[in-house]
């Protein structure tokens, strides 16, 4: 081998090992993206170092490969899984615009992956490429990336740039501060080092992002505009408060800014209100009590809650209960109903079972008596046992249900005693429009109103009245208003 193809057949070894080392662990996705047109440079050979690359890869890691032409103008190609790492192949400066366009059109595109990105090309200055390279993909929201180029004094040798945007407190704008990570000949990397790790630091040195939100209790609780240190004793929402303590944590400046309306996603993909924010980056985050939608995630990455919690709200009440009335409120009417008929129902039948025994004591020939006796083993005393073996079991299984009913009750009891007791006024959504209240629903939570037919009801309140009660919280700024109606 000389010249060219020595150079393609080190390159491609490179990429193999890289694969190997940083893309194929836990049988993640990787995306490649080659040219598919033939150079004509004489310096270009992107269809040798593809074949070889993908050959290699193919044979000796067992990788499969699915080719699909993402040519095809105005079309969303439909993907299972996000990609985890790409590998992208340019042949000049400014082709790697032309790939990431097309890789976008993917909905497994990610640009939070790893990103290596390399050529076969010889450029004069391969530092000038990597840094215009690192800067666009930046723009892009990508970060961890790494540029495989050619060295210019010896091309079958290639080095490997990339930079950490937080690194000397530097906020991701210090672009010419970049250095060959490592070098690469033949697949042996001279460094030994990892080229992906470590890009985001713990400490981010007072950098600022954007966040608008919308005002929306109990997740923002009128929010303020500009810079806010976190404060623990101030609640402004659950999000602000969570993202206070990110900011705090990680050392980060945050300034917020308040959304006019509600955003959304259209299945043709159109988006409206702050979202173009988020497209053109000019602001980094969006929150507000958005949920996770399907033609939004194709488009935007979101985040799942890391705690499983209640929200608790204050509702309006009645007047506290009396300790008396209290007591007489431990357990509902049917939980009464169905003990005390329980109760009777086992006595009687332990009454039969005493006639049916000619030996039985005579304290369970009665009745009045078996009554009495299975009450008090409901309260805890001490009894007659019966002779027979059949009403022994039973007893055992009343004393069972005796033990577990007092000591729930007992529990309740001391509860109630402990603390005060509330009757809670609105019980059904039917007690709400009895008392002419409003009701107030998230803007999406409108395709689960789609049937007009009286029939269908929630909570005995049918569909058609509540599509008549529905307001959007789009045009009112506080879920507060709620409250003050009552």
């Amino acid at each position: 081998m000389q010249g060219e193809s020595l150079s393609n057949f080190s390159l491609s070894q490179c990429i193999t090992e890289a694969s190997k080392r940083f893309f194929t662990e836990d049988s993640e996705a990787t995306t490649f993206s080659f040219p598919v047109i033939e150079a004509t440079d004489r310096n270009m050979f992107p269809d040798t170092l593809t074949q070889l690359t993908l050959k290699t890869l193919g044979k000796d890691y067992r990788c499969s490969f699915l080719i699909n032409n993402v040519n095809l103008p105005n079309y969303v190609f439909e993907g299972t899984t996000k990609t985890n790492s790409y590998i992208i192949q340019i042949q000049k400066k400014g082709e790697l615009v032309t790939h990431i366009k097309k890789l976008k059109k993917y909905s497994s595109w990610n640009p939070s992956g790893k990103f290596l990105v390399f050529s076969s090309t010889v450029f004069k200055t391969p530092k000038k490429i990597a840094t215009d390279i690192i800067k666009y993909l930046w723009e892009e929201n990508v970060i961890n990336v790494a540029v495989l180029l050619a060295e210019t004094k010896n091309n079958s040798k290639s080095a490997v740039y990339s930079w950490y945007p937080y690194k000397d407190k530097n906020c991701g704008d210090q672009f010419h501060v970049m250095l060959p990570l490592d070098h690469c000949w033949f697949g042996i990397l001279q460094n030994n080092r990892s080229w992906f790790e470590g890009k985001i630091p713990k400490q981010l040195n007072n950098c600022t992002i954007k966040a608008n939100y919308i005002d929306i209790p109990p997740y923002v609780i009128n929010g303020q505009h500009g810079f806010q240190s976190s404060n623990y004793f101030k609640s402004q929402g659950i999000e602000i408060n969570m993202l206070n303590m990110i900011s705090t944590t990680l050392n980060l400046n945050i300034k917020y800014g308040v959304s006019k309306s509600w955003v959304q996603v259209y299945e043709n993909g159109t988006i409206s209100g702050d979202l173009n924010f988020l497209v053109n980056n000019s602001i980094d985050i969006l929150f507000g009590a958005y949920t996770t939608e399907y033609h939004r995630s194709r488009y935007f990455g979101f985040t799942w809650p890391h705690l499983q919690a209640k929200i608790v709200w204050w509702v309006p009440h009645l007047p506290r209960l009396f300790r008396f009335r209290n007591m007489q409120n431990i357990f509902k009417i049917e939980v009464w109903v169905s003990v005390t008929s329980g109760y009777v129902l086992i006595s009687f039948f332990i009454w039969l079972l005493s006639i049916y025994y000619k030996n039985e004591a005579t304290s369970y020939k009665s009745f009045a008596t078996t009554l009495f006796s299975n009450f008090g083993i409901l309260l805890g005393f001490s009894v007659k046992l019966p002779r027979s073996l059949a009403i022994r079991c039973i007893m055992v299984l009343l004393i069972i249900f005796g033990f577990d009913l007092t000591l729930a009750y007992s529990s309740y009891l001391t509860s109630i005693i402990s603390t005060p007791k509330y009757v809670e006024k609105f019980d059904t959504v039917t007690d709400i429009y009895k008392h002419n209240l409003k009701t107030y629903f998230m803007p999406n939570s409108r395709k689960f109103f789609t049937d007009d037919d009286d029939n269908n009801t929630i909570n005995g309140v049918s569909i058609h009245l509540i599509k008549k009660k529905l307001e959007s919280l789009s045009k009112h700024k506080s879920v507060l208003r709620v409250c003050r109606h009552f």
